[in-house]
């Protein structure tokens, strides 16, 4: 009920306004928290048959450098990240120039363990 009281009365594109202006600021504070630490991406898979079903997760720790305030605008602007976990991308510039070190999967920050799907579907 919340979202119709705040959209009532106001065309498409003021409410289309509206929900990128606070997609920005999720983004941009989330970034924000994360410049100069390391965080935690796990990723849980489950594959399945008819017959079978075998569910697993990987873990990875991403280094972010210090981000300043413009970089992590001019990131969030340009790149949109708003349809990524953690929104950010670690194969685009965020991931060259932002992030200092991983220990794990790279595809895994992508969003799907490569490797370990291949070794689990190996013996699946």
């Amino acid at each position: 009920f919340t979202a119709a009281r705040r959209t009532a009365g106001k065309d498409n594109a003021e409410i289309k306004n509206t929900w990128w202006s606070n997609h920005i600021c999720v983004s941009f504070r989330m970034r924000w928290q994360m410049s100069g630490r390391t965080h935690v991406v796990v990723t849980g898979v489950t594959l399945s048959a008819r017959d079978r079903r075998v569910s697993f997760s990987e873990r990875t720790e991403v280094n972010m450098a210090p981000i300043s305030d413009g970089e992590i605008e001019a990131y969030v602007s340009i790149y949109r990240p708003l349809d990524k976990a953690g929104a950010y991308g670690i194969q685009e510039w965020i991931g060259g120039m932002g992030i200092t070190g991983i220990e794990g999967c790279f595809y895994n920050v992508m969003g799907l363990p490569l490797h370990a799907v291949y070794e689990h579907l190996k013996e699946f």
